[in-house]
């Protein structure tokens, strides 16, 4: 608990659960601004069969930048953690990323049977955040590449920009048709903008079927420039697309498409 907190130049904040016992959550509240950059991370992570801890953020604003994260993840038959965000001013800029996956480690034959945990992300102190995903490399990721689901991503806003090849994306690549694409789903008051390669993408490559998309923009959506809302699955089922606003949907110059 802090007024604020900046972690940089590669500070970490990490649990680890390698015991057989419930985790404790990893829980920040700052009272104005969480700052991240310079390859900085929190994360919590389970290399066993038991859960990973959730990591519980509140923040009036919070900016991840320069390749910094936070990161929920399983390697093992644990499930990842949570990753829950409740911040009125969001903002995921130069390689900032949050992300939760299933994943193989390097050398490994080992397939992870966990879950991958759910993003959520929603206003602190106001009914939605203000969320910026600005850049190649930023972005909102759920994967899963063994036999688990991926997790969800689920938005609660009050407007949603994401420009110049910003991404929300779920995926699987997992071996198995359990291991499911997650969903994401978006609600806004006013408006969603994507701009300059924007993109927000379900896919699968492998047996399993491919997460869906529900965006309810609220009074607008916007998609210019290059941007693209897809679903797509190699071997498998892809997902819907839904997509709903009050006064007006544009697309210019990109994509909607499901395959």
């Amino acid at each position: 608990t802090a007024n604020n907190l900046f972690l940089l130049n590669e500070a970490s904040i990490s649990g680890n659960n390698f015991t057989t016992q419930v985790a404790g959550n990893i829980s920040i509240e700052i009272k104005d601004r969480l700052d991240i950059r310079g390859d900085s991370r929190i994360e919590t992570a389970t290399p066993g069969s038991t859960n990973a801890a959730d990591l519980i953020i509140k923040s009036h604003e919070i900016e991840i930048a320069e390749g910094s994260r936070l990161v929920t993840s399983t390697v093992s038959s644990g499930d990842a953690g949570r990753l829950s965000l409740f911040t009125d001013s969001l903002k995921l800029t130069t390689g900032g990323r949050l992300s939760s996956r299933s994943s193989i480690v390097p050398g490994s034959e080992n397939l992870p049977s966990g879950r991958g945990g759910v993003i959520s992300i929603e206003g602190y102190k106001n009914l939605g955040t203000s969320m910026t995903i600005d850049g190649a490399g930023s972005g909102i990721f759920t994967n899963a590449e063994g036999t688990g689901p991926a997790g969800n991503i689920d938005v609660r806003a009050t407007s949603v920009t994401i420009q110049n090849g910003g991404r929300i994306s779920v995926e699987t690549t997992g071996t198995s048709s359990n291991a499911t694409g997650g969903s994401i789903i978006i609600n806004t008051t006013d408006q969603v903008t994507m701009t300059n390669g924007g993109s927000v993408t379900a896919s699968s490559t492998g047996p399993a079927d491919a997460g869906s998309i529900f965006i309810n923009a609220g009074q607008q959506l916007e998609v210019l420039d290059g941007s693209s809302i897809t679903t797509r699955a190699a071997k498998a089922s892809g997902g819907n697309i839904d997509i709903r606003a009050i006064d007006s949907i544009r697309f210019v110059n990109s994509t909607i498409s499901t395959s």
